[in-house]
């Protein structure tokens, strides 16, 4: 994770240097999980928190850096109860052009790493115990959206596809094994507050 945010401040850095417009932003909302059925099934809707930065060279595309947090609740019932954290590491790009004097609509794309971290918490005659798991599966991720200026800042709203995959299946001669094979897809609702670099 620290390599990822230095590249973030490093590619930060590039806008000045290249003289093309750099940028940081922040972004929350709401993540919808839609498929695989096992996945749609097993996880509610949650918030979502992210940054992201980089350089948007000649003002109409270059490179983007993403690091995402999302936070999952499993249905949980009187035996058994699993929590998730999904971090993601995403590396693309952004393309964006004018549909106004204070506005801009973008498209992005991006590739990286989907990091689940799950924690399972049995309740059994009395007894409780807990494991967890973490796996690295396959992020990718397609998004829109559209800016406005409003000051030193831009404040916007954008729409994301966000896919996962792993491929971790169940140990049966583990007891304690949290398997992690699915195929994830979301619809996020995302607002954010952008700062020019």
């Amino acid at each position: 994770m620290r390599a990822v945010l230095g590249a973030i401040v490093m590619v930060a850095g590039l806008g000045s240097v290249a003289h093309a417009d750099g940028f940081f932003e922040v972004v929350t909302g709401l993540a919808i999980p839609v498929a695989d059925d096992d996945y749609e099934a097993s996880v509610d809707e949650t918030f979502k928190l992210g940054v992201r930065a980089g350089s948007a060279a000649g003002k109409r595309g270059g490179l983007e850096l993403g690091l995402d947090w999302t936070p999952y609740e499993n249905d949980s019932n009187d035996i058994l109860t699993i929590s998730l954290n999904r971090f993601r590491a995403l590396i693309g790009g952004r393309f964006s052009a004018p549909i106004g004097r204070r506005a801009r609509g973008f498209g992005r794309v991006a590739a990286g790493a989907d990091i689940v971290r799950g924690t399972a918490e049995f309740m059994l005659a009395g007894i409780q115990s807990e494991s967890s798991e973490t796996d690295v599966g396959l992020a990718l991720e397609f998004g829109g959206g559209v800016a406005f200026d409003v000051g030193k800042v831009s404040l916007g709203f954008q729409l994301a596809i966000p896919l996962a995959f792993h491929f971790d299946e169940n140990d049966p001669l583990d007891s304690s094994d949290i398997p992690f094979d699915y195929t994830g897809v979301d619809i996020d609702l995302l607002g954010f507050v952008q700062f020019a670099l």
